[in-house]
């Protein structure tokens, strides 16, 4: 898609595309992509080839968004616009899928970080040594603990939000009194989350 030589038409298009929010062909493009995500069978000896001798039973799939990657893109601006100031009001010691913090500089402008999130394995690392340092503390004080760990199974397949929800969400955030954002923003970040949901709602029906 970049070494197209229309990129800078196409690019140009695409801002067009979100002011008038023609964007019904990548909504129709949306489908999903299985993965094995774990499978029931391992070889003999314990450890997974590429030398398939025998039928595999896959035991849980995981599934990925695909459409057409102006659609990733706007995805991509909506984070930058509105889903950073989302990622502000989060709780801190919540940590799936967080937004990277240098994503933005101090002006609010887009640094040259590729990435978009926070690796959530050292995230998950941080926590659970934390949680491990106190219950030492602890047993180092002759005092009982116990540990308790839940995993929210397939969590994000079952996350359950409205429209109404979603919008009412960015409404409180982009309508702040205290905030600086104009009219400009105000719109673009409107119709941005209306692309996302339409997103969100063809893809959960696809599945």
């Amino acid at each position: 898609y970049e070494v197209s030589p229309e990129f800078d038409s196409q690019f140009k298009k695409l801002s067009q595309r979100i002011e008038t929010e023609e964007w019904e062909d990548i909504i129709n493009s949306i489908d999903f992509i299985s993965y094995p995500k774990a499978t029931k069978t391992v070889s003999e000896k314990g450890f997974i080839s590429n030398w398939n001798n025998s039928t595999t039973e896959v035991d849980k799939l995981q599934y990925f968004l695909d459409m057409n990657v102006e659609g990733y893109i706007l995805g991509v601006v909506w984070l930058l616009v509105i889903g950073n100031k989302i990622d502000n009001e989060i709780y801190e010691h919540s940590y799936g899928n967080r937004m990277r913090k240098n994503l933005l500089d101090n002006n609010g402008h887009p640094t040259y970080s590729p990435y978009l999130f926070e690796p959530y394995f050292q995230q998950y690392e941080s926590w659970r040594d934390t949680a491990l340092n106190y219950a030492q503390k602890s047993l180092n004080k002759n005092q009982d603990v116990v540990i308790l760990m839940l995993d929210f199974q397939r969590f994000f397949y079952q996350v359950d939000i409205s429209q109404k929800e979603l919008t009412r969400f960015v409404d409180i955030i982009i309508k702040d009194e205290d905030s600086q954002f104009n009219e400009e923003y105000r719109k673009l970040a409107s119709g941005l989350t209306r692309f996302v949901w339409s997103v969100i709602e063809k893809y959960s029906n696809t599945l």
